[in-house]
C-alpha cells in the first residue's frame, strides 16, 4: 500500500448514509465470506460499527471471477467533486510517433484502488455492509536495452510508492499491447477486436435508449471511421428526445454501414511532428469531415485520424467552399 497519497471523502455537513445490505444467492454469500476473510487477513478492511454503510454487490470480471463492489451511489451524491486533469488518450497516441516504439510492455496494479489508503476521517464513510457484518476500508476500494531501462525506472518508482503488481495482467517486451481498448504496435493504433465483435453482433436497437447506447460504443472509435458524422446522421436524429421512434430504411442503412466501417477499420499511423501534414476536407449539406494524414518514406499517404461533425444551423447555409475552409 502506498504512502504517497491518501484519499479523502468530503461529504460536508450532510447526514450519514445508512443503507440495508443486498440479499444474495447462496453461492454469492459464500464468495462474499471468502473475499471478506481474505481482505481481513491482508488488513484491507477491518470490522466497523460505523453509522455510515453502503451495500456490497458483485459483478463478473473478464476472467469470470467475481469482483467485490460497494454501491456508493448515495454517498457519491453527497461527496464534493474532485477536479483533476487527465492526459487525453489521443494526445498519448500522438506522442508515440516521436518515440517510434518497437517493443511494448504493460503493467497492471493488483487491485489498484486497494493500494491507495483512505484518510482516517473517511474510513467510516466508506464502510460497507454484508450479511456477515459491517466493515470499513483501510484503502480505496479500484531499443531493447532502453526498454529495460524504462522497466527499471518504473519498477523503482512503484517500489518507492509501495505499489504491487498483478503478474497475470502484465506483459513485457511484446510486439503489441492492449491500451484503453486499443491495440498499439510499431505500425500504429487499431481498434480492439473484442470490442468490435460487440459492435458486429449488436442487435437492431428497439428504442432510443438502445440507439444512444450503440452510438456510445461506436463513438469511442470514431477517429477510425471515414465520414463517421455523415454515416451516423439518421441514427443521431433518431436518438433525439423530441423525436418519435420510427426505424426507417435510412436508419437501417446507417446501422449496417457503421458496423461495416468499424469491423474493417484501418490501422492509424502515428503522427511524425517533423514532417508536413495533409488535411483533406469534405463537406456536404449537413456535415463536414476531414482526413489527417502524412506521406510515409515510400511516398504513400497514411491516415492518422478521421474526424468531422454535424453542421450548426447557420453553417448549413454556407457555400461548399466556406464549409471546407
Amino acid at each position: 500500500m502506498t504512502d504517497v497519497h491518501y484519499h479523502e471523502i468530503d461529504t460536508g455537513n450532510n447526514p450519514p448514509v445508512s443503507l440495508p445490505r443486498h440479499r444474495a444467492a447462496p453461492n454469492i454469500r459464500t464468495e462474499i465470506e471468502r473475499q471478506v476473510e481474505e481482505m481481513l487477513k491482508y488488513k484491507i478492511i477491518e470490522p466497523s460499527n460505523s453509522i455510515w454503510h453502503s451495500p456490497v454487490c458483485f459483478t463478473r470480471k473478464k476472467d469470470n471471477s467475481w469482483r467485490f463492489c460497494v454501491d456508493y451511489i448515495r454517498v457519491n451524491a453527497l461527496t464534493s467533486p474532485m477536479h483533476s486533469t487527465l492526459w487525453n488518450m489521443h494526445d498519448f497516441f500522438d506522442t508515440m510517433g516521436e518515440m517510434q516504439p518497437q517493443i511494448f510492455s504493460s503493467i497492471d496494479l493488483s487491485s489498484s484502488f486497494w493500494q491507495v489508503p483512505l484518510h482516517p476521517n473517511s474510513k467510516q464513510k466508506a464502510a460497507s455492509i454484508t450479511h456477515s457484518g459491517i466493515y470499513e476500508w483501510n484503502r480505496m476500494p479500484k531499443t531493447f536495452e532502453e526498454h529495460l531501462q524504462h522497466h527499471n525506472e518504473v519498477f523503482t518508482r512503484l517500489r518507492k510508492a509501495n505499489f504491487t503488481l498483478k503478474p497475470q495482467k502484465c506483459h513485457f517486451a511484446v510486439k503489441k499491447v492492449n491500451y484503453l481498448d486499443h491495440i498499439i504496435s510499431k505500425d500504429g493504433v487499431q481498434v480492439d477486436g473484442s470490442k468490435i465483435n460487440i459492435v458486429k453482433n449488436y442487435p437492431r436497437p428497439k428504442n432510443q435508449h438502445k440507439v444512444r447506447q450503440f452510438l456510445g460504443v461506436c463513438n469511442y472509435y470514431r477517429r477510425f471511421v471515414k465520414d463517421y458524422a455523415k454515416i451516423t446522421v439518421p441514427l443521431n436524429n433518431l436518438s433525439q428526445k423530441d423525436k418519435e421512434y420510427v426505424w426507417t430504411d435510412k436508419c437501417q442503412i446507417s446501422f449496417e454501414n457503421l458496423k461495416q466501417a468499424l469491423t474493417t477499420a484501418p490501422v492509424l499511423s502515428y503522427p511524425d511532428m517533423s514532417k508536413p501534414f495533409i488535411l483533406t476536407c469534405d463537406a456536404s449539406g449537413s456535415v463536414i469531415g476531414y482526413i489527417l494524414g502524412q506521406l510515409d518514406e515510400n511516398g504513400k499517404e497514411r491516415v492518422i485520424s478521421y474526424s468531422g461533425r454535424a453542421l450548426r444551423n447557420n453553417e448549413s447555409n454556407w457555400t461548399i467552399t466556406e464549409k471546407n475552409a
